[in-house]
């Protein structure tokens, strides 16, 4: 069997599912080791190797998967609960550390809800711990990890962090990472989501096995998975089952609370294109409600239409693709002033400013693109505008003009 990525997709989206659904003799697929290769690159890419793994596991394969196959999707679901128990560790030691100094921070991602939304720590795989601080708590948060083993980059890290983004970064010798919020974006940001906010509405959420943590409310979380998605612009399926799990765990949800916060925050558009993926794609019991008063201008919705978004995130083409991913940031965000200014950036060559430290631990400046370079990237901006404009016509004569959204609503 040639090395079928449809058919991986396939395979992996009906396993992230609440209730697995593969149809019956698809799985015999997984019995080609290509496929099973593919599978796995895909599931890894999207951060649903654990997830889809433990679906596996509570389905009856027996009849279906040989026992070569078994063994071979059972040995990384094996060593995914291996590093998820040390990383599940490492989170409780940090938390008790701070805890004798009166500090319970709001654990963010995919540290909290490991072991809250999902039934195996092993579904929800994660590559640091980000804690949310009191603003008068950051330093201080800082220093006591310091003491208990971390390290910071350098001082001008320390320093570029504090200037121009929203947490510390600081590592531990034996490779675990701990990020320390004082908010949720960087300064720069067109959204506005109010750390204050979410300690105010924080809740202790009951873990698996017993024990609490302190997480955002069901309202602040899914409205940080819209955040992360469009400052990322989609890059894995594996938020989705974030929110699925959310959305299905808190079934009294005040909906109406969390448009209303996503208006002020400037997050309408994320969020509504956020749950209608995930009730297309995993079956999400979205409110029709919410959906509605979220619904972005005509003019947007009908823009990231074109762009189809979901199949798009399933291919990865959003991060895959600068002009693609470009074209996504700039129809989400909130009002026309944010995309004015996200042209002008574009025309002006302004750079990141921490582009030196996500590159290396050398600061050093940043030369600005030379005016061709500006040039071209609008170039293909606008370029793949008018292609999507070109093709609109024949996609819409079979969707309708309602395009994705549409379609969505139809199949969700």
């Amino acid at each position: 069997m040639r090395r079928d990525p449809t058919l991986a997709l396939q395979l992996m989206v009906r396993l992230c599912r609440f209730e697995p659904s593969p149809l019956r003799g698809s799985l015999a697929a997984l019995n080609d080791l290509r496929l099973r290769e593919t599978y796995a690159e895909l599931a890894m890419r999207h951060g649903v190797l654990g997830v889809t793994l433990a679906a596996l596991e509570r389905i009856d394969v027996e009849d279906e998967l040989s026992s070569e196959a078994l063994e071979d999707l059972s040995e990384p679901l094996r060593l995914l609960r291996r590093r998820a128990s040390l990383w599940v560790l490492e989170r409780d030691r940090v938390l008790a550390v701070l805890e004798r100094y009166d500090i319970q921070p709001v654990v963010l991602k995919g540290a909290g809800l490991c072991t809250t939304y999902y039934q195996d720590a092993a579904e929800r795989q994660f590559g640091d711990i980000d804690l949310l601080f009191q603003p008068t708590e950051v330093e201080t948060a800082t220093a006591v990890l310091l003491e208990s083993g971390y390290r910071a980059k350098s001082e001008e890290a320390t320093k570029g962090y504090r200037d121009h983004h929203f947490h510390y970064r600081l590592i531990h010798p034996q490779g675990f990472v701990v990020e320390n919020h004082w908010a949720l974006q960087r300064p720069d940001s067109p959204y506005r989501l109010d750390p204050i906010h979410f300690h105010r509405t924080a809740q202790r959420v009951s873990e698996i096995g017993g024990g609490t943590l302190r997480l955002p409310s069901p309202e602040m979380l899914l409205l940080h998975v819209a955040s992360q998605n469009a400052d990322d612009v989609f890059p894995r399926i594996a938020r989705l089952i974030d929110v699925d799990r959310v959305v299905r765990e808190r079934s009294q949800l005040e909906w109406d609370s969390l448009v209303e916060t996503a208006i002020r925050s400037g997050l309408q558009s994320p969020l509504w294109l956020t749950l209608l993926s995930a009730r297309r794609l995993v079956g999400s019991p979205v409110s029709n409600a919410a959906l509605a008063e979220l619904r972005p201008s005509r003019t947007a919705e009908f823009h990231i239409a074109l762009l189809d978004p979901v199949r798009s995130l399933l291919k990865r083409r959003f991060v895959t693709s600068w002009a693609t991913g470009s074209l996504l940031r700039y129809w989400l965000r909130p009002d026309r002033r944010s995309r004015r200014k996200m042209i002008l950036d574009i025309c002006r060559g302004a750079t990141d400013p921490l582009a030196w430290l996500w590159h290396g631990d050398q600061k050093r400046e940043v030369p600005r693109p030379s005016l061709l370079v500006r040039l071209r990237a609008l170039g293909k901006m606008l370029g793949l505008q008018a292609l999507l404009y070109l093709v609109a016509p024949v996609r819409f004569l079979v969707a309708g003009v309602r395009g994705v959204d549409r379609d969505l609503d139809r199949k969700g």
